[in-house]
């Protein structure tokens, strides 16, 4: 699947696997997760894709 930025902005997704709906969503904390990670290993983070694939939870 492909998502389109709807601001202009960077987020991320999660996709509903019972309904298809799209959420869209932006975390600092996963932002800041990866640069770190990629860092770790002695790279720089150039861009991401980052799509959830999420069901509402039981009750």
């Amino acid at each position: 699947a492909v998502f389109e930025l709807a601001d202009g902005g960077h987020h991320d997704h999660m996709v509903n696997v019972e309904s298809g709906e799209v959420i869209e969503f932006f975390d600092e904390e996963i932002e800041k997760l990866q640069k770190a990670i990629v860092s770790k290993h002695g790279f720089e983070l150039v861009d991401h894709n980052l799509v959830l694939y999420v069901r509402k939870q039981k009750v």
